[in-house]
């Protein structure tokens, strides 16, 4: 471990017009939660989340191979099919900072 600490100087959300999972946080929460449990930190509020773009990857995956029943049970809205859920996470990876292997996710 280092003896000092320093602040990044670039650290910034880009608004991108990519509308996914309105509503949902719980949702993507419970779902990074339970398949990404190595990496994922989430905030106390729930308003930012983060975790490294190779498990967020991994963990779409996994909603890919997800059975009907067990996606089901993380309750998503209607219109958030599981082909949504996985393309969405791929979004989210693909958008993220190609230079830092952890994603970080904020809701706002």
């Amino acid at each position: 471990m280092g003896y000092r600490i320093q602040a990044a100087k670039t650290y910034k959300v880009e608004y991108g017009d990519y509308d996914c999972f309105n509503y949902q946080s719980e949702q993507v929460e419970q779902l990074l939660k339970e398949n990404a449990p190595e990496s994922f930190w989430c905030s106390e509020d729930g308003s930012r989340m983060e975790l490294e773009r190779e498990e967020l990857l991994a963990v779409a995956d996994k909603v890919d191979n997800m059975s009907d029943e067990k996606f089901a049970g993380y309750h998503f809205d209607d219109w958030c099919v599981k082909e949504h859920v996985s393309e969405s996470l791929r979004v989210l990876a693909n958008q993220s900072d190609p230079n830092d292997s952890v994603v970080h996710l904020f809701w706002f």
